[in-house]
C-alpha cells in the first residue's frame, strides 16, 4: 500500500497528453542563456535548436535551481529546468532511498523530453528521529516554516549531544537511452534549537554543519556550496559532464 504522504503517480496517459506541446517549449528554453527565469525569444527552427548543447535539471524548485545553476556555471552548456518546459509537471518520487528517487526523476524526464537530464533527491536525516524526515523531507509538512517547527518540536527534549544529523544528496544523470551515472554525498552537522539565517531554504536555518558556528542559512551561497551535500554532489557531476560537453 502506498504511503499516505507519497505523491500521486503520473500516469502514462497523462504524460503522453503533454508531450505534443513540449517541443516548442524545449526549443524556447534551449536558446536562452543559463539565467533561470529570463524571457525566452520565440523560435521557428526546432531542429536547429536541438543540436545545441543543453542539459535539463529535473526540478521545479527555484531556490534549488539557482544553487544548481551556480554549481554548473563552468559547463559549456545551456542549463534549463522543468519549469522552463512545464511548470505543472510533477515527476514520480516513490523510492525508499534518495538514490532511487533521483534515478526515477532523471529517467522519466530524459525519456519525456529527449534531453540529457540531471536529477537529484536530497533531504535531512536526524539520528534521534531514526533518520526522519529522510526521503519525506519535502513532504514532512506543507511549508518550510512548518517543517522546521515540526522538527524542533520533535527534538524539544533531545539534548544537544544527541541532535546529530546529516543532509544527503543523490544525483543521477540519464539520457533517453538509460541511466548514465549516479553520485551521493552528505554533510554532517547538528540541529540547533532556534532557526538562524535567511540565505538558504528548507531546513537550512536549523542545520549547523560540523566545524562551523553558523547555519547553512547564514552562509553566502558560494561558501555554502563548498561544503554542502548538494555542492559536493554537483561538483562531481559537473566534472563528469565536462567529458560529455566539450566546447568546439
Amino acid at each position: 500500500m502506498a504511503s499516505a504522504d507519497a505523491p500521486p503517480r503520473v500516469s502514462a496517459a497523462a504524460i503522453s497528453s503533454r508531450v505534443a506541446g513540449y517541443s516548442t517549449r524545449i526549443s524556447r528554453a534551449c536558446i536562452s542563456d543559463k539565467v533561470i527565469g529570463m524571457d525566452r525569444p520565440p523560435l521557428t527552427d526546432y531542429n536547429t535548436v536541438m543540436i545545441l548543447k543543453t542539459l535539463l535539471v529535473a526540478t521545479q524548485n527555484r531556490h534549488k535551481a539557482e544553487e544548481i545553476a551556480a554549481l554548473l556555471d563552468d559547463l559549456p552548456v545551456r542549463v534549463i529546468t522543468l519549469a522552463d518546459i512545464d511548470p505543472d509537471l510533477d515527476l514520480p518520487e516513490t523510492g525508499d532511498t534518495f538514490a532511487e528517487n533521483a534515478r526515477q526523476k532523471a529517467l522519466a524526464a530524459a525519456r519525456l523530453t529527449g534531453l540529457p537530464t540531471l536529477a537529484d533527491d536530497s533531504g535531512l536525516a536526524i539520528d534521534a528521529l531514526d533518520g526522519a524526515p529522510g526521503v519525506h523531507s519535502k513532504r514532512f509538512a506543507p511549508t518550510d516554516a512548518e517543517r522546521i517547527a515540526k522538527v524542533l518540536d520533535l527534538l524539544r527534549d533531545v539534548p544537544d549531544a544527541r541532535r546529530t544529523a546529516r543532509f544527503h544528496c543523490a544525483v543521477a544523470l540519464a539520457t533517453p537511452a538509460g541511466l548514465v551515472t549516479e553520485i551521493e554525498e552528505t554533510v554532517e552537522g547538528r540541529i540547533i534549537r532556534t532557526p538562524r539565517g535567511r540565505q538558504g531554504f528548507g531546513y537550512d536555518p536549523i542545520f549547523q554543519p560540523d566545524g562551523f558556528d553558523v547555519t547553512l542559512a547564514e552562509m553566502e551561497l558560494a561558501a555554502k556550496n563548498v561544503i554542502s551535500h548538494r555542492g559536493k554532489a554537483f561538483r562531481r557531476a559537473a566534472e563528469f559532464l565536462h567529458g560529455w560537453f566539450v566546447e568546439e
